[in-house]
């Protein structure tokens, strides 16, 4: 019957139809299985690798390095020695002490409490320093100067993926998900871990600086003489054009500096100019803000918008053995309840401008 051939024929049809959507769903769950599989042996050979490696580098002791150490090491204007001779020097040294620090800061992050060496943030923190473990183990140690420079900028982009590792930490810690206890345990690690990445970042920076041309009285990072005063008047004017940027009609207390005006000492300027920055950010948006508003009356009897701020003191007391530079603002301070949180890693403030003075918390360059 006509009818009945024409309706097989729709049924075969649809029916093919179904076949082959079922095959493209099979094939599709198949493929998907495939690439979890491949995943998943990828993520288990790297552990294994990872593994390795920190059994190789990390029993190995990090080597201490003091600011002299470094000063004294970079000068290849030396009798016996010359720019070539001492970056190389400078990149065998690097080659071999950077992936013991490395694997030593991975094993920090791999035993961390509260299932926070889970956490995606801190993986991706872990997967960071075992990508440069593997960049620098790589290549042999450098023998000539053509190695050297291949070093220094295999260096140069690993000190730049690395500026987001403050960032993956603050993710991993922000939030209330800690009790006041569990805060106390997980100060110590975060206090080695940022002193330790600001130790590392700060030798391999020294290490680039050190292929530049030299200035009169610096070794790479390092100023033999940096005159602490001027320090001081250069990160003020730095806050000042900040904040201003930042809110327009803020007025920028006025500053002085008294004390010992004329010392210096050897040591990192930008590292001493980045803490006093953060600081006077502090000072100039509290005191504009505590005193923002407050009217005065002229000696024509008239009232002016508001009273002077109070003026920003900073004092240089050099002793025979260290220089003290304390910051003295009128912005009103803060709680003594809060005094405890202030001095952990695991305080946030609200404000761009209220901010942390430990330095391994916001130096992130």
């Amino acid at each position: 019957h006509p009818h009945t051939h024409h309706t097989h024929t729709i049924s075969w049809r649809l029916f093919g139809k179904k076949m082959r959507r079922s095959r493209a769903r099979i094939g599709g769950q198949r493929r998907c299985l495939q690439t979890a599989a491949r995943e998943r042996i990828q993520r288990d050979a790297r552990r294994m690798r990872l593994r390795k490696l920190l059994k190789e580098y990390g029993p190995n002791p990090a080597t201490p390095l003091s600011i002299n150490q470094m000063f004294d090491f970079g000068q290849y204007d030396a009798p016996g020695r010359n720019r070539s001779t001492t970056l190389l020097a400078a990149a065998q040294f690097v080659h071999e002490e950077l992936p013991v620090r490395c694997s030593q800061m991975i094993q920090d992050l791999l035993i961390l409490p509260f299932g926070l060496s889970e956490n995606s943030a801190i993986e991706e923190v872990v997967e960071l320093f075992h990508t440069t473990i593997q960049e620098v183990t790589s290549a042999p140690r450098p023998k000539s100067s053509r190695e050297e420079l291949e070093l220094r900028e295999r260096i140069m982009g690993m000190l730049r993926r690395h500026r987001n590792i403050v960032t993956h930490m603050r993710s991993a810690l922000a939030g209330d998900l800690f009790s006041h206890e569990e805060k106390l345990q997980l100060q110590p690690f975060l206090d080695r871990f940022y002193a330790t990445r600001i130790g590392n970042r700060t030798m391999l920076a020294h290490y680039i600086e050190l292929g530049h041309e030299k200035k009169p009285g610096w070794v790479g990072l390092i100023n033999d003489k940096c005159t602490i005063a001027e320090v001081v008047n250069n990160a003020f004017k730095i806050a000042s054009n900040v904040c201003s940027h930042h809110h327009p009609g803020l007025v920028i207390a006025p500053i002085s500096v008294v004390g010992s005006l004329g010392c210096n000492i050897r040591y990192i300027e930008s590292h001493l100019e980045y803490i006093l920055t953060e600081i006077f950010h502090n000072s100039i948006y509290s005191t504009w803000q505590y005193h923002h508003g407050e009217p005065s009356t002229t000696s024509e009897g008239k009232i002016s918008n508001a009273k002077p701020l109070p003026e920003i003191k900073v004092v240089i007391a050099e002793g025979k053995k260290d220089i003290n530079i304390g910051v003295f603002d009128q912005g009103g301070g803060f709680g003594r309840k809060k005094l405890d949180s202030m001095w952990t890693h695991l305080h946030f403030p609200e404000s761009c401008f209220t901010v942390r003075i430990t330095l391994e918390l916001t130096h992130g360059t």
